[in-house]
């Protein structure tokens, strides 16, 4: 196996590992084509902020990383923070690739890393969400020497690790009687999950105004409300849309 750095000749072989099973399902088609121009922008600012695992001469895991500074709606991002947004593996006869990809990055990362201008990274954030297959991604995380919170999980490297300041949640007069919807370019699923998000809600209540926005190319629609995935009626969804407490959410946020 070797981990190879994502750049402008293979970074379609990120689409490989994360949605080859989907070619045929136009939502992540769509969820594709806005993360390749996510990503080329992001690879022009930045420099290479994904890793890929190759076994046999075939990508089999990938993870992807970035500053917190290109993050647009994050209000208080913390300087030579890489947050990792997600490690996936495919193939079950590589076990240990996902786990490789960690190691190079968190080596690299300690002594100078290209998506921070060859500095040494402060710490590593990630966050953790259950893809329902192999081991979960705190799991993998927490293995690896990192330690959760509240928010986050984190490893530090050479610096002290503090919590980033959040952002303060303001209910915009025009949210009543409104849904919005949020969703990142830089997941292909981001766009799938926006529309069965809205599906849900049509579902509970057809004559709820919808708005789905971009949350990277509209960052402040997203600050002024917190930062959330779903707004109903002014108030946060904190549950995640595949679980049951979600619609019970939404149906006591239109009641309030």
């Amino acid at each position: 196996m070797k981990v190879v750095d994502v750049d402008t000749d293979n970074y379609d072989d990120v689409f490989c590992v994360c949605s080859s099973k989907c070619k045929n399902n136009p939502l992540i088609q769509e969820g594709v084509q806005l993360k390749r121009e996510w990503f080329k922008q992001t690879l022009s600012e930045y420099g290479s902020f994904a890793k890929i695992t190759y076994y046999d001469d075939e990508p089999v895991a990938m993870i992807m990383f970035y500053p917190e500074v290109a993050v647009p709606y994050y209000r208080y991002p913390r300087p030579n923070v890489i947050e990792i947004f997600c490690a996936y593996r495919i193939r079950e006869e590589a076990k240990g690739a996902g786990t490789l990809l960690l190691k190079t990055l968190i080596d690299e990362a300690k002594v100078g890393i290209n998506c921070l201008d060859g500095d040494p990274c402060s710490f590593l954030v990630a966050s953790s969400f259950n893809t329902g297959e192999g081991t979960s991604l705190r799991k993998y995380f927490m293995n690896n020497g990192f330690i959760e919170t509240k928010d986050e999980l984190y490893l530090e490297l050479n610096t002290e690790y503090y919590p980033r300041m959040r952002e303060t949640y303001e209910k915009p007069e025009e949210d009543s009687r409104k849904a919005v919807v949020f969703y990142d370019m830089n997941c292909e699923y981001g766009w799938l999950f926006a529309m069965n998000i809205e599906k849900i809600l049509r579902d509970i209540d057809d004559s709820l105004n919808v708005v789905k926005i971009n949350k990277w190319a509209h960052p402040l629609e997203s600050i002024k409300r917190g930062n959330p995935r779903v707004s109903v009626n002014g108030k946060v969804i904190n549950s995640y849309w595949r679980s049951p407490n979600f619609i019970t959410e939404i149906k006591k946020a239109l009641k309030d």
